[in-house]
Order: C-alpha cells, then sequence, then structure tokens
C-alpha cells in the first residue's frame, strides 16, 4: 500500500473506516447524504476519484444515497457478493479500492439501476468547489439547473427581467421549490410600469430521468 493511501486512511472516521476498508453498511436514514439535496459531485472519500452526481441523484425511500448511474462509469467496479446468505453486485471504487455500497436493478428510467451507496465512502464536493479540487471539467453538467432555467426563461421569452417592475416578486413565494422531479413558479405580470397587473402566468419546468423539459404557458387575465 501506497505512503500516500496509508495516511488517507488515518485521516478517516472509525464508520469512513469500516465501510471502505472492511465492507461494512452504515445505517439507513442516519448517514450524511441520504438526504442530501445541494448540487455537485460526490467523490471516493479515501482516493478523491469522482464517482457520482447530484444530477443523477434520486429519493429511493432506502435511506442511503441512490443514484441511477455513475458519473464516470470507469471509476466504478462491480464485484460479485455472497455474503449474509444473499447474492448480490458490489460496487467499490476502481482506483480507491473502497467499498461503496451496492447495485440493484430496481431504479428509475432509464438505466432501471440502484447505486445504493454508503455515505461514509463519499465526500462531497459542491459546484463552487470543483475547480478548487481539479474537477472543473464537470462544472458544465450543471449549468441548467430547473431553477435557473426558470430564472432566464422571463426574459429570454417574454423581454423583461422577473426581477423588474413588471413581475410581482410576492407571487413567487415557492420559487424554484421542487417537488420530486418538479419544478415550477407562478406570477403576475403587467404590460406597463406603474400599471394594475393584467395577466398571470404559470412556468414550469419538469425534470425526468432523460433530461430537462419545460414549458409555460398564459393564466387568465388577472381582473382588476
Amino acid at each position: 500500500m501506497d505512503k500516500t493511501k496509508i495516511e488517507k486512511l488515518h485521516g478517516l472516521s472509525e464508520l469512513q473506516y469500516k465501510v471502505t476498508q472492511e465492507d461494512a453498511t452504515e445505517m439507513a436514514f442516519q448517514n450524511e447524504f441520504w438526504d442530501h439535496k445541494e448540487e455537485g459531485i460526490y467523490v471516493d472519500v479515501v482516493s478523491g476519484e469522482p464517482l457520482f452526481s447530484s444530477n443523477h441523484k434520486y429519493d429511493s425511500g432506502s435511506g442511503w444515497p441512490s443514484f441511477y448511474r455513475p458519473l464516470v462509469n470507469d471509476n466504478i467496479v462491480e464485484k460479485e457478493d455472497t455474503s449474509h446468505n444473499m447474492r448480490r453486485v458490489e460496487v467499490r471504487s476502481k482506483s480507491g479500492n473502497s467499498h461503496l455500497g451496492h447495485l440493484f436493478p430496481d431504479g428509475p428510467r432509464p438505466t432501471g439501476l440502484r447505486y445504493c451507496i454508503n455515505s461514509a465512502s463519499l465526500r462531497f464536493v459542491p459546484v463552487d468547489k470543483l475547480e478548487e479540487e481539479g474537477l472543473g471539467e464537470f462544472k458544465k453538467d450543471f449549468g441548467l439547473s430547473p431553477a435557473k432555467y426558470l430564472e432566464s426563461l422571463f426574459s429570454s421569452t417574454f423581454g423583461f427581467d422577473y426581477r423588474g417592475d413588471k413581475i410581482d416578486l410576492k407571487s413567487f413565494g415557492h420559487w424554484g421549490r421542487s417537488i420530486h422531479n418538479y419544478t415550477w413558479a407562478s406570477a403576475y405580470f403587467k404590460s406597463e410600469k406603474n400599471q394594475p397587473y393584467s395577466h398571470s402566468i404559470q412556468v414550469y419546468v419538469l425534470v425526468d430521468h432523460t433530461g430537462l423539459k419545460f414549458g409555460f404557458g398564459y393564466g387568465d387575465r388577472v381582473k382588476n
């Protein structure tokens, strides 16, 4: 074992060591990333190799971080696991050889796969830290989040800034809220500054597992 890896192993918590080096499993719903929603990527806690992205993370109800695909396929190694009188597919990192979790064939489209991963085997790198950690190549994957698309849709489609005088900001009580894979906003707008709000609009962004889909539609005219 090389010196660098030995030093990194010494820096692990007891749980991180047991999971990555002794193939242990952490408690469901009592781990760091099972309900983590921030945008970024997840790297091996030992080697730092990129493994999974928040873009592919979903709520499987299992209590562990779940992804329907790896970020970098070549960094994932699959092995047959017959422990505990079960036949499963173990997932390990290629460079770090860390035990990550298991792979199940019950995930969402388009892969139908569920990478059920221990939080203790992961370290999270937020989008604004990717370049700093030498992972800038992945930053482009986060340029079109649903909330940001909604933000730009008003100016690109209607010709004015949604933050401007023509949009009733109070109508954004649920601005950018995500309900499962559905992000939406609704607002009133007016054609001229200092005029009563004359129209309502509903905008939505629907994200499925194959990419980004969006739509918008005018509501009924507002009664003054």
